[in-house]
């Protein structure tokens, strides 16, 4: 780790998670709020929050950054595990 930047040197332990948690993750890989994620998955906020605690607990248990932080740490890896997928350059626009 160097100057507040994190990198993925690996996966973390992805098969710690429930299939509850992927789906989490998932949405939050995808830039959804908890709300989005918890009415896709006809969950309370509460509860997606709670998976989201448990899933840094699994997979981040040392980190300690503002849930922004979080946020795109998780993203980072629902992307590197190809739960998302994000094109490579983005479409070319029409005139």
């Amino acid at each position: 780790m160097t100057h507040g930047t994190t990198r993925l040197q690996s996966l973390p332990p992805l098969h710690l998670l429930s299939s509850e948690e992927v789906f989490v993750l998932t949405g939050v890989g995808e830039g959804l709020s908890h709300v989005a994620i918890a009415r896709r998955h006809h969950r309370e906020v509460v509860t997606i929050r709670k998976h989201i605690y448990s899933i840094k607990r699994k997979l981040l248990p040392d980190h300690n950054a503002a849930n922004q932080d979080l946020s795109v740490l998780l993203a980072r890896i629902a992307i590197a595990a190809g739960y998302v997928s994000v094109p490579e350059f983005p479409p070319p626009r029409s005139e």
